[in-house]
């Protein structure tokens, strides 16, 4: 949890000559830091734009970069474009009540989550010590986050695997998927070295680096019999499915985009609880390396070996251009909003 604290507006749209509202509501966030706050932050999304926006709530929030995402990502099936979202007055107050009690658990963490962040900044003990049965249960939490984590990535690779086949078969599924050529360079330092392994070796530096990575131990036999919640099974069976009706009836290449962005709910709520129940390990961990069959922590400086790019670009221009390469690349990926009419609309 990242501590910056801020505000979750709800902007919605009003036509200036007839006065109605449109279901339309743009959910985003302005950081505390901001001055104006979300007043001002209307007023700029209001250049341009031919209807009036008005400001209808706003949650506030001391981790408010993820509220938003996590708003974002559970309400994915509501989401049209960008930070805007297609809301009755029924769902609207389904997301703000979200948005609510979602704020409402951050503030609870935020005593842990600044515990955290000094323990992040100090070296740690080199101790290593047995769990309490606290601690046991923030990691059984753990290894059921992690099998559902599993499960719902299985699945999202499948959905990718079909509209990726459809598209390439010329199916009609462009409105479901991004595919989108991105063009760049890298530096070949590999052929470089090979090439000329003296100016490597001189535009090499030894590197001060802070080593802090915390790692739950969650061996992979600690997953046998875990079976996540009746919810997700039923979901899980609904999209396997579809998986075997989609290949004998393209029309409902729509139904499918529609569960994998209801899949973004259970991978949000999965990744909110993760994050949180990693804080409490980690405040647990205190000042220790880890905990014993827990978690590890060791917070400590290393050296590593790091080639000086910028340097060496800088004094070599000309060589340095003869090893950069041009790259292009297609990323695909099934978009993560709903860009038409809901059914029923």
């Amino acid at each position: 949890m990242k501590l910056k604290s801020g505000d979750l507006y709800f902007v919605q749209e009003q036509d200036v000559i007839s006065g109605q509202t449109s279901d339309y509501f743009k959910i985003g966030l302005v950081g505390d830091e901001r001055t104006g706050g979300v007043d001002k932050r209307v007023k700029e999304h209001q250049t341009g734009n031919p209807r009036q926006l008005v400001s209808v709530t706003h949650v506030s929030s001391p981790a408010i970069e993820d509220l938003e995402t996590t708003i974002h990502n559970r309400f994915a099936i509501d989401r049209i474009r960008g930070e805007w979202f297609q809301l009755d007055s029924a769902r609207f107050d389904v997301v703000v009540g979200a948005a609510r009690s979602l704020a409402a658990e951050q503030s609870t963490y935020v005593d842990v989550a600044t515990k955290v962040g000094e323990l992040d900044r100090e070296v740690s003990s080199g101790s290593v010590r047995t769990a309490t049965s606290t601690e046991e249960e923030l990691h059984r939490q753990l290894r059921e986050l992690k099998v559902l984590d599993t499960r719902l990535k299985a699945l999202s690779a499948r959905v990718d695997g079909i509209f990726r086949t459809a598209l390439d078969d010329g199916r009609p599924v462009s409105r479901f998927v991004s595919l989108a050529t991105r063009k760049g360079s890298k530096f070949d330092k590999e052929k470089f070295g090979e090439s000329h392994p003296e100016l490597l070796a001189d535009y090499t530096r030894v590197e001060q680096r802070w080593s802090h990575s915390f790692l739950p131990k969650i061996p992979k036999a600690s997953l046998d019999g875990i079976e996540p919640g009746e919810e997700f099974l039923e979901f899980e069976q609904r999209m396997i499915g579809l998986f075997d009706a989609v290949s004998t009836d393209p029309g409902r290449f729509e139904e499918l985009h529609l569960l994998h962005l209801e899949l973004q709910r259970f991978e949000a709520e999965v990744k909110w609880n993760d994050d949180l129940r990693r804080l409490d390990l980690m405040a647990a961990c205190g000042v220790d390396d880890g905990i014993e069959g827990i978690a590890m922590w060791k917070r400590e400086t290393k050296e590593s070996l790091k080639f000086d790019e910028s340097a060496f670009k800088a004094d070599h221009p000309e060589l340095h251009a003869q090893f950069v390469l041009e790259t292009e690349s297609s990323p695909f990926s099934v978009v993560t909003f709903r860009g038409y009419p809901a059914r029923g609309n």
